[in-house]
């Protein structure tokens, strides 16, 4: 799906209207590739492409496996003890 959005149906998003909240998309740096448009889209886009390659999407499988069971673990740990869990920590 990201590759069709962001590759194949490129002519479809890169100019689409954006929330006013987020201030001008063309001069504000911290706009990432979800609010960038354009030229600014684009580039951002092909900064950003090579690092969801097959191989390198393989590569950190691995490691996203092993924080997922991690989470897990604590998140049973803490519904055992009782104990709240603060998700954003």
């Amino acid at each position: 799906m990201v590759k069709e959005l962001l590759v194949e149906k490129f002519e479809y998003f890169h100019g689409r209207f954006l929330c006013p909240i987020v201030g001008d998309v063309d001069t504000n740096k911290f706009i990432h590739l979800f609010f960038a448009k354009g030229k600014r889209w684009k580039r951002l886009r092909s900064i950003a492409n090579p690092a969801f390659s097959i191989s390198n999407l393989k590569r950190i499988m691995p490691i996203i496996e092993d924080s997922i069971k991690i989470n897990i673990n604590l998140l049973k740990e803490a519904e055992a003890s009782g104990k709240c869990v603060d998700l954003h920590e």
